[in-house]
């Protein structure tokens, strides 16, 4: 399979999990770009630096003057270049003790340079800082944020922290380019220039062919480079958990790749040169491509330009990922530090004046602001930390360096952390109550209060319901409940599924437990939040569930069914997530397996579902099918309307797709079961293509409603159709086929049976949920696994960033894309007040707990005189 073919199944399989870092599609391009950018900050550290000196041009004559083997033979002026101390005009009175000839002089000139070369970097790292804060100011004026004053003391913050992380790094740029300003140094560095016009330029018509040739065999070199390091990190990525064995892998076969290039460089380089002597003696060619080398490079340019724009259109929805907004912002900062530091010195005295003074007013607000923001100010503190691109920076920064327990809380600048020693002791920490220790900073230990009763699955069923129905369970992959017509979207984009929820039990606001596929479908199965489900970190994600964790398929095996799977992705077989799909007694993976190539599966996956169907048996059937068309990437599939060109419009498009193979699945399902069969129809998560929101990413990054919210149809003969409007989560759906086939247990399941819902329309389940995302390989690097938490009600849903221990509350009623954030709002106080403290009680009863250790007893040493062991003693009966 071609890397073309091959793409959209990686970027399937990588965009499951958060994409934070190396587990995304754009990893492998990460470090070229940051490379390009160091190099381009280098070259404008050295601008900077130049801005120090007069350059002059250089004669032919004065280049042949030159030895340019041996460093520091060659005179300034033969070199074009001359010290702005030492420039026409600028030279010192001749004196004996003072003349540039003599050894004083010469290092007091140096040392002069030096002190330039020190403030110049200094100075250009910090116009860096104030250029990308006027970036983040400029994009927030088209639309200013409602709270003037909170949103200018966190402006005010990221700028004074910008401004410090820069001058720690000023310091460091300005002494290595206080130690590289000697002569010698900026002769050679003017030395190299001029012998790469002389390559590039001078020589004989033989030479230039051979220097041609060396030209010829670098695009070999780079372009097997570039696709070999691409698959090379894209398998290791997506291969392994630990991050610093994925960082030591990738540095090993990058130096591997290096080497490999060193010695394949001399035959390349003689092809090369062979290849340019025969392709010369063409006339027309060899006049105009190998008359000069840099023609022929010239050309090598183009054609790399070309293969550029054939890598963006044939990876361009990869490179979407990439934050082009904030790599241009950067760029933007450079570039103004740069040519400020060439020209500031030629504006007017006045006007260099007037600036220094703003400036050193901006300097002392931004500090005010800085040493006296509170935790308390969560707004302002997430502009200081968030919202900007300065503030993130130099936040992320400024944690590297000050954070000394390695908590990811600081206790300045609003970080609240009140014992900068103590890991155990942050604003994200989870309190225990009752133990008189403010784990989580807030200055009071938790209050467990009564909480409704979860885990409830053996309610009592009518008696003229059936024991064993046979059951199928549909999933849709990124099924987001607002394109259905029937909960709002004016297309009619889902005819069946429609007609489906108008005959059935159809909760209108099931709300899933997590934002992604990995952080969803383990808690459907298992009916446990992610925190308390075993995991076991090896490999890559999907991490496989542990074998003490009780399935849905394993209960229904017990329970006497013939459990079949049917998969359309290679995501969730057993080879790639273990544990997943523990239970099922035939595992069909055929939809996946014929004809990989095709971005939608779904009519095989509906083929196989009915063979299975069809096929006789003996047990009652429990049947997963799902279905993976509507997920990312999103393509437009064959034989369905054209809704637009969009993201959103494709996506569309695809659940038009599903919806077609439900419409055809669905029939089958009534003749082959005799119309007695329980149908469930839901999604693993939601997807939004709200701006600015969600307008890159579509879901797996935070807990918002639209990201979480998904269907959920219960169909069967004994239930009668209805619309039911209670919240309710898609982990209630394995206790409610456990209550419905009245299974005692014990099981282990924190969702509850919606059974009395479904049957009666009386609302059984609390009106209350806690969503979560639970990033399990965060253990790796002894940081908080629970990034995110949020409280959910029948109106509101309170989200936390527990890394940052900023809150947001919305009315998603009224305000379903979440724009407006209550949370600053005092008419809300109290209402924040109280689902904070329910909050943070689930979080302290959902806690991730690390198993101990079995202990090993230790073997005892044989006594010749030891008495014979008592019978062991009856254990008590309990009343």
């Amino acid at each position: 399979m071609g890397a073309g073919t091959a793409l959209p199944r990686v970027a399937r399989a990588a965009s499951y999990a958060p994409a934070r870092g190396l587990h995304h599609p754009a990893a492998a391009l990460m470090p070229w770009l940051a490379t390009l950018c160091t190099h381009f900050a280098g070259l404008c550290a050295a601008l900077a630096l130049a801005g120090e000196c007069q350059v002059v041009p250089a004669t032919a004559e004065s280049l042949r003057q030159c030895n340019w083997w041996a460093a520091g033979t060659c005179q300034n002026d033969a070199l074009g270049y001359t010290p702005a101390a030492m420039a026409p005009g600028r030279h010192d009175s001749p004196s004996d003790e003072g003349s540039p000839g003599t050894i004083p002089a010469a290092l007091g000139e140096g040392e002069r340079r030096g002190k330039r070369a020190f403030l110049a970097g200094l100075r250009w790292v910090l116009l860096c800082a104030a250029a990308l804060w006027l970036s983040d100011l400029a994009l927030l004026l088209p639309n200013p944020p409602a709270h003037l004053l909170p949103t200018a003391a966190g402006l005010f913050t990221a700028l004074f922290v910008s401004l410090g992380v820069a001058g720690m790094f000023g310091l460091v740029l300005g002494g290595i380019l206080a130690l590289t300003a000697s002569p010698a140094v900026l002769a050679e560095r003017f030395r190299l220039g001029a012998r790469l016009r002389a390559w590039l330029l001078h020589g004989d018509p033989d030479e230039q062919v051979l220097r041609s040739g060396a030209l010829l065999a670098a695009p070999w070199l780079l372009g097997s480079y570039a696709l070999a390091s691409y698959f090379v990190s894209e398998r290791l990525v997506l291969g392994m958990a630990r991050p610093e064995f994925v960082a030591l892998a990738v540095l090993a076969s990058h130096l591997l790749l290096s080497l490999c290039m060193v010695v394949f460089f001399l035959p390349l380089h003689s092809l090369g040169t062979w290849l340019a002597l025969w392709l010369s003696r063409i006339p027309w060619l060899g006049r105009v491509c190998f008359g000069r080398t840099l023609h022929f490079a010239l050309w090598l340019g183009g054609f790399a330009l070309a293969a550029l724009a054939l890598f963006v259109r044939h990876y361009h929805e990869a490179l979407g990922f990439l934050p082009w907004r904030e790599l241009g912002q950067g760029a933007f900062a450079l570039v103004c530090a740069s040519l400020l530091s060439l020209f500031g010195g030629r504006a007017p005295r006045t006007l260099r004046i007037t600036a220094r003074a703003l400036g050193w007013v901006f300097v002392l607000v931004s500090a005010l602001s800085a040493l006296t923001l509170k935790p308390s100010q969560l707004y302002s503190r997430q502009f200081a930390e968030q919202k900007v691109l300065s503030g993130r920076l130099g936040h992320a920064l400024l944690m590297k360096a000050l954070d000394a327990d390695h908590d990811g809380y600081l206790p300045i600048l609003g970080g609240g952390d009140c014992a900068p020693f103590d890991p155990a002791r942050n604003p994200g920490a989870i309190d225990i109550p009752g133990n008189h220790i403010d784990e989580d900073c807030d200055g009071r230990d938790l209050d467990l209060q009564s909480l409704p009763r979860m885990g409830v699955y053996d309610l009592p069923v009518r008696a003229d319901i059936p024991m064993r129905p046979p059951i199928v369970f549909l999933t849709i992959d990124a099924f987001a409940a607002t394109h259905l017509h029937a909960l709002g979207e004016k297309r009619e984009l889902t005819p069946n599924l429609d007609a489906l929820a108008a005959k059935s039990a159809f909760f209108r606001r099931c709300f899933a437990q997590g934002p992604s596929t990995r952080l969803s479908f383990p808690s459907i199965f298992t009916s446990r939040w992610d925190s308390q489900i075993k995991q076991r970190l090896v490999g890559g994600h999907p991490y496989p569930v542990d074998d003490s964790e009780v399935m849905l398929a394993q209960v229904m095996r017990d329970a006497g069914y013939d459990t079949v799977a049917v998969l359309s992705d290679p995501y969730f077989s057993p080879r790639h997530w273990t544990g997943i799909t523990r239970g099922f007694s035939q595992i069909i993976e055929t939809p996946f397996t014929t004809q990989p190539e095709l971005d939608h599966d779904g009519p095989r996956v509906t083929e196989a579902a009915v063979q299975e169907l069809k096929r006789a048996r003996e047990k009652p059937l429990f049947l997963w099918v799902h279905y993976y068309d509507a997920h990312s990437p999103h393509t437009q599939p064959p034989g369905v309307p054209v809704y637009g060109e969009t993201t959103r419009d494709l996506y569309d498009a695809e659940l038009t797709f599903v919806d077609r193979e439900v419409g055809k699945l669905l029939p089958e399902i009534e003749s082959a079961l005799g119309g007695q069969a329980v149908v469930v129809v839901t999604g693993d998560h939601g997807i939004a293509f709200d701006e600015p929101r969600h307008e890159k990413f579509n879901y797996g990054y935070d807990l918002s409603t639209a990201v979480l919210h998904v269907p959920l149809m219960v169909h069967a003969p004994f239930i009668a159709p209805r619309n039911l409007d209670g919240i309710v989560s898609t982990m209630d759906i394995t206790p409610t086929l456990v209550n419905l086939l009245r299974l005692r247990g014990p099981f282990p399941f924190q969702g509850v049976s919606l059974l009395p819902e479904i049957l009666e329309g009386k609302r059984s389940r609390p009106p209350v949920l806690m969503h979560q995302m639970f990033l399990e390989e965060r253990l790796w690097k002894q940081e908080e696994p629970l990034e995110r938490a949020a409280l959910r009600t029948d109106r509101y849903n309170l989200m936390q960033d527990r890394k940052g221990g900023f809150f947001e509350l919305y009315d998603y009623q009224r305000d379903y894309f979440e724009q407006n954030d209550l949370s600053l709002d005092p008419a809300y106080e109290t209402i924040l007040r109280d689902l904070r403290q329910e909050l943070l009680v689930f979080t302290y009863l959902t806690r991730h707990i690390e198993p101990a250790p079995k202990p090993v007893p230790k073997p005892a040493a044989p006594h010749p005189r030891r008495p014979p062991a008592r019978p062991a003693r009856p254990p008590a009966q309990e009343p």
